[in-house]
């Protein structure tokens, strides 16, 4: 016999897993249809970075940026196995199109809107601490380079953890 289902979603990346998972949640009968295996697809290919929209400042999205770290807290909190901190060189150059101090201001808001996220907060280092943290820059203009916090996540293990997860079993009403 064959059991109708309320909702067939197409596709078992991330966001087809969560659109599943919130039905679930919601007592809708759901399937998940997925050609290959989960997250193959577009969720990993991402950049990994589970960040807080650092770029989204310049333009004075900052309602944007707080929304996302704090998601990027939550998850962090959540599951810390599938989100790690990493710090991130910032090369300062000569001629650059944002100068040095815009830079820094940036990744000062940056850190006031993370809050207290358990990240290292943001520093600046001259040209030679710049070269002995990341010896693959190119040192021609570099007068120096901000460094700041971020996290990476492993999309696919996190993926896996969503389509793992089981429907609580109140009653449907």
């Amino acid at each position: 016999m064959v059991t109708p289902l309320d909702l067939v979603v197409v596709g078992g990346g991330i966001t087809g897993l969560g659109i599943a998972r919130l039905a679930a949640r919601n007592r809708i009968s759901v399937a998940v249809m997925e050609r290959a295996d989960l997250a193959t697809g577009a969720s990993s290919a991402s950049s990994h970075m589970l960040h807080g929209g650092l770029r989204y400042l310049e333009h004075g999205r900052f309602r944007l940026v707080r929304e996302a770290l704090r998601e990027r807290n939550a998850l962090t909190r959540i599951a810390p196995d599938l989100a790690r901190p990493v710090r991130f060189v910032l090369p300062f150059r000569r001629g650059d199109r944002r100068p040095r101090w815009m830079i820094r201001a940036g990744l000062t808001l940056y850190d006031m809107l993370a809050g207290r996220a358990g990240l290292a907060l943001h520093s600046a280092v001259r040209r030679r601490e710049a070269l002995a943290i990341e010896p693959d820059l190119a040192p021609a203009g570099l007068i120096g380079a901000g460094i700041y916090s971020d996290v990476v996540m492993d999309d696919v293990r996190l993926a896996v953890a969503v389509a793992r997860t089981r429907p609580p079993t109140a009653p449907r009403f």
